[in-house]
């Protein structure tokens, strides 16, 4: 295959994609939330964002969860 590139550069292009793309800026996204983890000592949130056609894995950062509302 010609087509590899290391999972570094496959982050750094999308990195680079997603800064430099104004679609991107000030995007929302609704869905459900599951598979919620957050007992980790790092602070971070882990969760599944979905909705009844596709799913995707997301996490809230220290720095963010600690401004949360929520429990």
């Amino acid at each position: 295959m010609d087509n590899i590139i290391s999972v570094s550069d496959l982050n750094k292009t999308v990195k680079i994609f997603l800064d430099t793309n104004p679609v991107f800026n000030n995007l929302l996204v609704e869905g459900e939330i599951s598979s919620l983890r957050d007992k980790y000592s790092s602070g971070h949130i882990y969760f599944t964002l979905k909705d009844d056609r596709s799913s995707v894995s997301a996490v809230i950062f220290k720095q963010y969860a600690l401004n949360l509302n929520i429990k």
